[in-house]
């Protein structure tokens, strides 16, 4: 019975999500949340530029470049269809070198992880990926800012977030000193409409599109843990094998 009860619960909400959804599609809502996720960034970006106005060029050269990658990603993630707005998932597949776009994605965080006082380490021995730059940016920028968000309580007094790159196994980890996943959600977390965080305008969108993404491409993402790589922090833990 009291499985039961969950599955109607369950049902009810995705209900309710669809009913939002209505005359605006999936995708639109899909995208609008990438959107304004860089939009956000944009703006902080562009804040922190008024206070570099002054200060050494080369400071200015690099808030431009972050701009310039921000906007790029948001460029190569939209196609009009129909007069809707969709997710691009094709686009222009390219070798990229993964530190590279890991390093880029990060710039375009800057403001929230300085913001929250994370510490971010990046390790390993970087490898090519084929994939559209916008697409892999998208995977990245989504799941560091799921760690800022789990970050952004005050139960940590160092906050970290770990990047590991495994050349020869061609594997990315990421992962934070949050307060990780709990077991009984792990099963949930990739589901469309699943959200933890309802009461801040979560949707339960940004990881079923990095899943998207990813799989159209044969790549996969799962949960990781320390048996799968001994210097995983304590919180939650991704697994992305190109």
């Amino acid at each position: 019975m009291e499985v039961e009860n969950e599955e109607i619960n369950e049902l009810k909400r995705i209900n309710n999500y669809l009913l939002q959804l209505a005359g605006a599609g999936l995708a639109a809502e899909r995208q609008k949340h990438e959107f304004n996720r860089m939009i956000r960034s944009l703006r902080a970006s562009l804040g922190k530029l008024k206070k570099l106005s002054d200060e050494a060029d080369s400071k200015m050269q690099d808030e431009i470049h972050n701009l310039q990658n921000i906007i790029e990603t948001i460029a190569s993630s939209l196609s009009a269809n129909d007069k809707e707005i969709i997710v691009k998932l094709s686009g222009i597949e390219k070798e990229l070198d993964l530190k590279t776009v890991v390093e880029n994605s990060l710039k375009i965080l800057d403001h929230q992880i300085d913001k929250n006082k994370i510490e971010v380490s990046v390790d390993g021995e970087s490898f090519n990926v084929k994939m559209p730059e916008g697409a892999l940016m998208q995977v990245i920028t989504n799941l560091i800012s799921n760690s800022v968000d789990s970050l952004n309580q005050p139960f940590a007094e160092i906050k970290k977030i770990k990047i590991i790159l495994e050349n020869s196994k061609r594997t990315m980890f990421l992962c934070d000193n949050g307060e990780g996943i709990p077991q009984i959600l792990q099963d949930k977390i990739f589901q469309i409409f699943f959200t933890t965080k309802e009461n801040q305008g979560g949707k339960g969108i940004g990881l079923h599109l990095v899943k998207e993404l990813l799989e159209k491409r044969n790549y996969t993402i799962t949960l990781a843990n320390h048996s799968d790589h001994k210097e995983l922090l304590d919180g939650a833990c991704f697994k992305i094998t190109f």
